[in-house]
């Protein structure tokens, strides 16, 4: 599992991806590189529960 967004990610095992700089984590860009060229073959998909306006924002926070 990768995380871009939580800071806190590595606590509970898991990757927060950095590209570059201190910190970058060179497993993890290879894990998004290699489901970017399974996504382009059609063999990775990523399923999307609903789709929200900007103004809905806080609604998209609420989807388990």
């Amino acid at each position: 599992m990768v995380s871009i967004a939580d800071i806190n990610a590595p606590a509970y095992g898991v990757h927060l991806s950095r590209g570059s700089g201190p910190g970058a984590d060179t497993p993890a860009l290879e894990g998004i590189a290699a489901a970017g060229d399974l996504a382009e073959r059609g063999r990775f998909t990523v399923p999307v529960a609903a789709v929200f306006a900007l103004q809905e924002a806080a609604a998209a926070h609420e989807v388990e």
